[in-house]
Order: structure tokens, then C-alpha cells, then sequence
């Protein structure tokens, strides 16, 4: 009886690893499906952005890789569970996060020339918007020169965020940026605001005075990466 219960506690054993390889076997299936979708995405984007085909090149050698991983490790299960299991843990699976980090950065290369072409007209209508508060009398000189020097700052931020773009900087960094330079966006509309000059109502209490949001052509979130693509923020009347 001794035996049989221990002939049984191995087998029970064996078959959770066998229930686990099983469903890892169909979620590894998902995600070759989700790793093609990503690229085929990608790669209609990159058409009008070809600085972005390098990064789809890579991503489609690891998409490559990991597809093959896949098969061997289907072909393994078939006498060599235990070593399909691992193979897919470590080398299917252990490769994902670097795949999903490299489509991030191409989601980023791809949306940077969008997100700058944004800014230079935003700032080329703020430019306009300030020769016109210059000749209004009614406006406070102080307040003229105070939104002139915000726009000044968001030149300078867009300068930066356009070296950083030139010269392959991480996406983390041009994300980073990103925001620093439309919450400087956001400044400029409160002051408009303020001045009476603006689209919103400003909400001096609340301590954030507009309900501006990050344009889609800066929204690098995770979940763009695996083509979870929203609405998108919305930003300025100009059509954001």
C-alpha cells in the first residue's frame, strides 16, 4: 500500500507539470499571435517613418526566434515534458518582456515625428497668439511678458525633445520629456485662461486650472506597445 501511495504521490506530481505545460503550450499560442499582430502594426506605421524599420527588423528576428522555441518546445513535450516546461518558462516566456520593451521603443520612434510636428505648429500659433495680445491694450504688458516666456521654455523643452529624438535616446527619456513638455503646453493655456484669452475656464482652487490631456501622439504607454490603442488624449481646439 506504502508503494502504491508513493507510486501515486509522483504521478500526482507529474500530472500538475503536465496541466501547467498544457496551458502554457496555449498561452504561449496567444502570444506568437499577439507578437505578429504588434509587428504588422508596426510595420504599416513605419511606412510613413522608415527611422522606425531597424527596431521591426530586430523585432522580427526575436518574433522569429521565440515562434521556433515554441515548436521545439511542442516537440519535447511529446517524450520530455519536464524539459518542454523549462524551455518555455526560460526561453519563450523569458524572452517576452524584451520583445514587448523593443515594440515600446519602435511605438515611440514611430510616434515622436507625429508628437513634434504637434508642437512646432502649437507653438507657431502660440507665437501669433502673442503678436495679437501685443497690440490689444486691454491686456496687461506683465501678463504678455509672462506667457512670452512660457512659450520661450516650451521652445527650449521642444529643442530638447528633438535632440533626444536625433540622437535614438531610450524611450523612458523621450517619454519623460514628453510630459515635461506638454504640462508646459498645459501652463500656457491656464495663463491664456487667467488672461481671459483661453478655451477653458481656469479653476484657480483646485490647483490644476485645464482638463488638458497628453495628445495620442505622445501616449507610450504599455498598453499602445501590444496595440491596445484608445482614443488617445485630447488637447487644444486646434484639433489634438
Amino acid at each position: 500500500i506504502q508503494d502504491i501511495g508513493d507510486s501515486m504521490k509522483e504521478w500526482g506530481e507529474k500530472f500538475g507539470d503536465l496541466m501547467k505545460l498544457g496551458e502554457m503550450l496555449k498561452q504561449a499560442d496567444k502570444e506568437v499571435k499577439n507578437l505578429q499582430k504588434a509587428i504588422k502594426r508596426l510595420q504599416t506605421a513605419a511606412k510613413k517613418n522608415p527611422a522606425a524599420q531597424e527596431t521591426i527588423n530586430t523585432l522580427n528576428a526575436m518574433a522569429s526566434e521565440m515562434t521556433q522555441i515554441l515548436q521545439n518546445a511542442k516537440e519535447l513535450a511529446k517524450s520530455e515534458p519536464d524539459s518542454a516546461l523549462e524551455k518555455l518558462e526560460n526561453e519563450f516566456f523569458g524572452k517576452m518582456e524584451e520583445f514587448w520593451n523593443s515594440v515600446a521603443e519602435a511605438d515611440t520612434i514611430v510616434n515622436i515625428t507625429k508628437g513634434l510636428g504637434q508642437a512646432k505648429k502649437e507653438i507657431a500659433k502660440a507665437k501669433t497668439k502673442i503678436r495679437s495680445l501685443e497690440k490689444n491694450k486691454k491686456i496687461n504688458a506683465e501678463d504678455v511678458e509672462s506667457i512670452k516666456e512660457i512659450v520661450s521654455n516650451l521652445e527650449q523643452k521642444l529643442a530638447e525633445l528633438t535632440s533626444l529624438a536625433q540622437n535614438k535616446a531610450s524611450a523612458e527619456e523621450i517619454q519623460a520629456v514628453s510630459g515635461e513638455l506638454w504640462d508646459m503646453f498645459k501652463e500656457y493655456e491656464n495663463k491664456l485662461s487667467e488672461m481671459g484669452q483661453g478655451s477653458y475656464k481656469p479653476n484657480v482652487q483646485s490647483g490644476e486650472n485645464v482638463n488638458f490631456e497628453l495628445p495620442q501622439a505622445f501616449d507610450f504607454g504599455p498598453g499602445n506597445s501590444q496595440g491596445a490603442n484608445g482614443d488617445g488624449g485630447q488637447g487644444f481646439n486646434s484639433g489634438f
